[in-house]
């Protein structure tokens, strides 16, 4: 599980990385303009939508910029999902060893999903600290931080260990993003195998498991997305 789950957060965001800048830049500009003041000068165009912000970011600051804060994306995919499968299954092991398998209910995989979050994120919350700033860093002008090690050793230099922990208190109830999805997914797995006759545990094919994983992300995002803004 911890290969895998690092594999996948590798790939991931080399592929889909602009979509993430483009996610970031629409949270946080409203806030940049009201910390800016009337001066337009200072502000970067409004963006109205996905695709607006897409052209204008590579129209005005170039193709590249689209790929702001990708390292540091990487890394911190390939370590949280590393890292978050291995803590859910050690967590539900310890569930197992009490309950047995075939009932863990929703909470004990809400559960199980939202503490595997939390002692992932106490690790990596440095890193996608990194990974904001440098998205919304204007790639047209100074090059505040060039990369992941540049941007970390900044941060605690100016700022402290506190700098690298900034977000960390909503990060923390944000986890449990990963605890409705683990829950939402567990449910339609062992209803598909209930379905087709399988273990309850069984491996689902491959067009099943990409609808569980749709289902599962979109019921999870829906319900904590507003906690990714803050």
């Amino acid at each position: 599980h911890l290969l895998a789950g690092t594999l996948a957060g590798v790939t991931t965001p080399l592929v889909v990385h602009p979509l993430d800048l483009v996610k970031v830049r629409l949270q946080v500009q409203d806030a940049e303009r009201l910390e800016a003041g009337a001066t337009a000068q200072n502000q970067r165009p409004y963006y109205r939508g996905t695709w607006h912000c897409l052209r204008t970011v590579a129209q005005e600051e170039g193709w590249r910029a689209l790929y702001q804060g990708v390292i540091p994306n990487a890394v911190g995919s390939a370590a949280s999902w590393g890292s978050y499968f291995f803590f859910y299954n050690a967590f539900k092991r310890m569930m197992q060893a009490h309950v047995e398998a075939d009932r863990l209910g929703n909470l004990h995989h809400l559960a199980a999903g939202t503490l595997g979050g939390m002692s992932t994120l106490i690790m990596t919350n440095p890193i996608w600290v990194v990974k904001t700033r440098m998205c919304v860093q204007d790639a047209r002008g100074p090059e505040r931080y060039t990369g992941l090690i540049s941007a970390l050793s900044t941060i605690l230099r100016e700022e402290g260990v506190r700098g690298l922990y900034k977000g960390f208190g909503p990060g923390m109830l944000a986890t449990s993003h990963g605890g409705f999805q683990f829950m939402a997914y567990e449910r339609y797995k062992t209803r598909v195998n209930g379905f087709r006759g399988r273990a309850h545990d069984g491996q689902l094919t491959v067009p099943e498991y990409l609808v569980g994983a749709m289902l599962s992300k979109t019921f999870a995002g829906t319900l904590t997305y507003p906690l990714q803004v803050v």
